[in-house]
């Protein structure tokens, strides 16, 4: 839609226009801005919400998912720690079922950590499109002068 702006080439071809020619040029830079920041808006959004999806997904990693693991390694002690003997084959299944459920547990929190330590931007920095938005609304509409 605003790809011919990309042709232009400053500032002798815009000193070869008239003045409408160049304030139309400048209404439709404006507009390629406004639509650029409407869309790194809506993009920013959407980042938002898959951020917290993300920490959604942190949480059930660290509590729901984690408490079945807990239970059967629980109930694996449990049955180590049997007064009775229990069958030679049966102290293997025991001992793979507690081996098994410490390293899925440490895969659960190996993914937790990795999303809660993802680069998160620091809050002094501007979010996507903050910089041209600012940019703009400190120097309003761009006319010719």
């Amino acid at each position: 839609m605003y790809e011919d702006l990309l042709d232009v080439d400053p500032p002798g071809a815009i000193a070869a226009q008239s003045p409408a020619e160049v304030a139309a040029l400048v209404a439709s830079l404006q507009q390629a801005l406004r639509n650029s920041l409407r869309v790194s808006r809506s993009l920013a959004e959407h980042l938002q919400e898959a951020e917290q999806e993300l920490e959604e997904v942190a949480r059930l990693l660290s509590h729901d998912i984690r408490a079945p693991i807990r239970q059967f390694h629980s109930f694996a002690s449990l049955l180590d720690a049997l007064d009775e003997p229990l069958p030679e084959q049966a102290d293997g299944y025991i001992g793979h079922l507690k081996d098994s459920t410490r390293e899925l547990s440490e895969r659960v929190d190996s993914v937790a950590r990795a999303i809660r330590s993802r680069k998160r931007p620091d809050e002094d920095e501007l979010a996507p499109g903050e910089a041209a938005e600012k940019a703009f609304l400190i120097n309003g509409d761009v006319g010719v002068r």
